[in-house]
């Protein structure tokens, strides 16, 4: 068997002596949810792990196309604002999504480019610090003492999503459900392109799709 981060159709095969059974890393990962139904709680979890692991050592080349899309209706206004997303530090987000998409409402109505993830340990308001494992700046800081300040409870032990920009947009879900945490997609899919455009273009684009 060969397997390889990229498309198996791409692999040159003509030199080996022996069949090739030909997969990629994003096709063992599907195959394998495939076969599970969302009572496997052991199984998903341990698919879970395989796939953090794919994904930080960029075997996972969709990354660069995938969306991070998380449901945001109360908070939605000042993520805009402050162009970024939080969470607890203890929910499993496994990809290292290239996009954010903030979702309300049975839509994507902003999205961005995710710069940094930052995990926060603290989040002293008056004092207006906050310790992370990874060194902001001062305007990154800002931002995350305003969402802080705005949700109106603490954020400590929280995961910040930071975008450079944040523009709006209205990608549609038509398909059953909607996301109650955050899910992922493929931009790189969903507009059928194989590299993708500026921000700008791409929230102008979706506008013309539903998912």
């Amino acid at each position: 068997m060969l397997l390889s981060p990229n498309d198996p159709d791409d692999v040159d095969t003509a030199d080996f002596k022996v069949p090739i059974l030909r997969t990629t890393f994003q096709q063992i990962l599907t195959a394998a949810k495939n076969c599970l139904s969302e009572h496997d709680e052991e199984m998903i979890a341990v698919i879970d792990d395989f796939e953090q692991f794919c994904s930080e050592e960029k075997l996972l080349p969709r990354d660069r196309f995938t969306m991070l899309t998380t449901s945001c209706p109360e908070s939605f206004e000042s993520n805009l604002k402050h162009r970024l997303y939080y969470c607890p530090d203890s929910r499993r987000i496994v990809r290292k999504a290239a996009f954010l998409g903030i979702y309300r409402d049975k839509s994507v109505q902003a999205i961005g480019r995710i710069k940094k993830v930052v995990t926060c340990r603290q989040i002293d308001l008056d004092r207006g610090e906050v310790e992370s494992d990874l060194t902001v700046t001062g305007e990154e800081k800002k931002r995350i003492l305003g969402a802080t300040r705005e949700w109106g409870s603490p954020l400590d032990n929280h995961k910040f999503y930071l975008c450079n920009e944040m523009v709006k947009t209205d990608y549609k879900k038509s398909s059953r459900g909607a996301v109650r945490s955050y899910c992922y997609v493929d931009l790189g899919v969903s507009l059928d392109v194989q590299d993708l455009p500026g921000i700008n273009e791409i929230s102008q684009r979706l506008r013309c799709k539903v998912w």
